[in-house]
């Protein structure tokens, strides 16, 4: 919808590209997803043949969904980092001074 000189509303494309009403900014989204996995046996979850098995498992249940189109997936890490890191066990300990009266 669009308004004429005259102050009333017209039928537009929403094709075209105007102000407030049909127009909006295509904006990437961006979303991180943290996994925890485990590995039964001997694996190594930073080989890049297991990270490319993972993402394209990730990548079917995305299509299931009807949302493979409009995703792209990808491992983060840095330069030189790996992808996996093992988990730390953040349990405070009975020695913990914040705990002493």
């Amino acid at each position: 919808m669009s308004r004429t000189n005259s102050g009333k509303w017209a039928h537009e494309s929403c094709d075209l590209q105007r102000p407030f009403i049909c127009y909006h900014d295509d904006t990437i989204k961006k979303q991180i997803v943290r996994l925890k996995l485990s590995c039964n046996g001997e694996c190594t979850l930073n080989d890049p043949s297991l990270q490319t098995a993972i993402l394209n498992e990730i990548s079917e249940k995305l299509k299931i969904t009807g949302l493979e189109s409009v995703s792209k997936i990808s491992w983060r890490k840095g330069e030189g980092e790996d992808v996996f890191h093992q988990e730390i066990d953040r349990t405070a300990s009975s020695n913990n001074k914040c705990n002493e009266e």
